[in-house]
């Protein structure tokens, strides 16, 4: 593994919700999921190392980034809300090229920048109106037959996290999402919580013209330290 100075406790406990956290799980966790995406792209006949310009949205501290950065040649952006975040990436990870997102549309790139975007824990964290917004930005910057990858709070967290009448109306296939007021504040991010259904999510993401490629449900993985993985989407856009 490449090693990189560790962000100050004050940056992680933005993105961990812990304010001690472990230097080395933090890296792991980054690690995991980037190769955890390239490995679902590979199931469907895709790799990163095959692309040519990729986003990273909603980057925080380049958790994901840069494990990306040792799989692939392509040009590589991250943008997040957080100034402090994207600050500490322009300084420590010079292979990228990071801007801070507003918290609502546009990004500041032309139409069709992107062959790859992912967004890993971002949609499972903003109000039902602002997702909306922000897929229809995604799709905006993607380019014809681009991919988008996404990972959402699924039926495994509701399971552990939530109380019955919520739970319920997760199984009626509504999206449930607590604290919408906080969505797009840097300085609350992590107290707007969304759950996503499936046949939710999936309509959302059909009526804009784009395909489901891959579905994978997040589990369980440790209930006492309610430690869940999310579900993972790969989407890709027509011409």
């Amino acid at each position: 593994m490449t090693a990189f100075a560790i962000p100050p406790s004050t940056l992680c406990e933005i993105i961990s919700g812990r304010p001690d956290p472990d230097g080395s799980v933090y890296l792991s966790v980054g690690e995991n999921c980037a190769n955890g995406m390239d490995a679902l792209l590979a199931d469907s006949g895709l790799h990163l190392a095959r692309f040519t310009s990729i986003l990273d949205f909603g980057c925080g501290v380049g958790r994901v980034i840069r494990h990306v950065h040792s799989l692939t040649p392509a040009e590589l952006f991250g943008n997040d809300i957080n100034p402090q975040l994207i600050e500490w990436c322009r300084l420590h990870l010079p292979f990228a090229r990071f801007s801070v997102s507003p918290s609502v549309p546009p990004l500041d790139y032309d139409d069709a920048t992107f062959d790859f975007i992912y967004a890993f824990s971002v949609f499972s964290h903003l109000s039902e109106p602002q997702q909306h917004l922000w897929l229809d930005e995604l799709r905006r910057v993607l380019r014809p037959h681009g991919c988008l990858l996404l990972t959402t709070h699924g039926r495994a967290y509701v399971d552990v996290l939530l109380e019955s009448d919520h739970a319920r109306r997760f199984a009626d296939n509504e999206l449930v999402v607590f604290n919408p007021d906080y969505s797009g504040f840097a300085a609350h991010y992590g107290e707007c919580n969304a759950f996503h259904p499936e046949g939710y999510l999936r309509g959302a993401i059909e009526r804009r013209g784009l395909e489901v490629v891959s579905f994978k449900p997040g589990r369980l993985i440790d209930r006492e330290k309610r430690i869940i993985g999310q579900d993972m989407w790969l989407v890709r856009k027509g011409n």
